[in-house]
């Protein structure tokens, strides 16, 4: 795997600010044998003159006929696609120069289908960076993804013939959890391999920390849910009855947020954890700017 093609898939729109650190970073790989899919989709920004600055053969760069949805654009790019890897990184995100060496030997082992890596946070709104995530788990993690989404989806790498055979691969329905569905549909058939190693620079500015966002993510994860429960292989997971919980527990802090604190205890009835009816009953309790405060960290 020391020589596999690597598609580098980098989505854009609108990210001038950061466009030119995350083409670099990919550039400057020790692993040289990438492409890079430039996928820009309409941006109206100066995105397009900042890349045509690069005069690197590997940037291959296409800019969409149409703005679509952010998981139509993935999924279109990955169309264009050459290599037997696919490797993504966003246009705000960054790699650390190693990255893709670090990740490609867990690809000896046939059964792993997805490879990701621990990740430092970027918070641009503190100055501040932080590590991720404690330890990562590997191997078949369903159980572990539907307690807690621990993939930056600019760490993740995964083989190109396992998202061909996937039923839908990146939905394009969704607008904010399309990464999330993604991954649970790769950890259903193949198992992940894991670098506990920072390899990944996940950048947080206000821009992707939106409130509007906040409730479209739990809308569509209750969407997902519904989904998932058709699936026996899911619902037998032990996390499954958590991940649920979960979003009752944020749909109650969405109407916290929006003063409907009585809609709460509709909410607080489908809930099957005492310990999340009571960590909501708590919240209800706590003034609307600690909330939200805790939920923009």
């Amino acid at each position: 795997m020391h020589d596999a093609l690597v598609s580098v898939i980098i989505n854009c729109y609108n990210g001038e600010k950061y466009l030119s650190e995350s083409i670099n970073s990919a550039l400057n790989q020790t692993y040289k044998n990438l492409e890079i899919i430039l996928w820009d989709n309409l941006s109206t920004d100066k995105s397009q003159i900042i890349i045509s600055n690069f005069k690197d053969k590997r940037i291959n760069y296409f800019l969409s006929e149409e703005h679509t949805t952010q998981y139509e654009a993935r999924r279109r790019a990955v169309q264009k696609c050459k290599g037997e890897f696919i490797a993504f990184l966003d246009a705000d995100d960054y790699w650390a120069i190693d990255k893709i060496a670090k990740q490609m030997p867990f690809f000896e082992n046939p059964d792993v289908g997805f490879v990701c890596s621990n990740a430092w946070i970027v918070d641009d709104r503190k100055n501040k960076i932080y590590r991720a995530f404690n330890k990562l788990p590997s191997g078949k993690v369903l159980n572990d993804l539907l307690k807690k989404n621990f993939v930056t989806m600019s760490s993740l790498v995964l083989r190109r013939t396992k998202y061909m055979s996937l039923k839908t691969g990146f939905n394009p329905n969704y607008e904010v959890i399309g990464d999330f569905d993604l991954l649970l549909q790769l950890a259903l058939t193949s198992n992940l391999g894991s670098v506990n190693e920072q390899l990944t620079y996940y950048r947080w500015h206000n821009d992707n920390l939106r409130f509007s966002q906040l409730e479209k993510n739990i809308f569509e994860l209750d969407k997902l849910y519904c989904e998932l429960k058709k699936d026996k292989k899911v619902t037998a997971e032990k996390n499954f009855d958590l991940f649920f919980n979960n979003i009752q527990f944020n749909k109650g802090l969405i109407n916290i947020l929006k003063n409907k604190r009585l809609d709460c205890f509709k909410i607080i009835k489908n809930m099957t954890s005492t310990f999340h009816i009571f960590k909501m009953i708590i919240t209800l309790m706590l003034p609307k700017k600690i909330i939200l405060s805790y939920r923009n960290r």
